[in-house]
């Protein structure tokens, strides 16, 4: 693991620990959300807003549901 890695992954632990009480408040699984910027990357990167904790899951929703 490159130094790029360590620290994305330091990054996603300090989230984990520190703010894992404001994911519970918006109703969001904090190991959920993470795992599910990690499968959307590429869209997370063009659009963040719509990857928040408190809407992320609409975001994964297929339109019309």
């Amino acid at each position: 693991m490159d130094d790029y890695d360590a620290g994305h992954a330091d990054h996603a632990i300090r989230l984990l620990s520190y703010d894992g009480q404001g994911y519970w408040l918006c109703g969001a699984n904090s190991f959920d959300y993470l795992t599910e910027l990690q499968r959307h990357a590429r869209e997370l990167t063009a659009n963040p807003a719509k990857w928040m904790p408190w809407n992320y899951r609409q975001t994964l929703e297929p339109p019309g549901v």
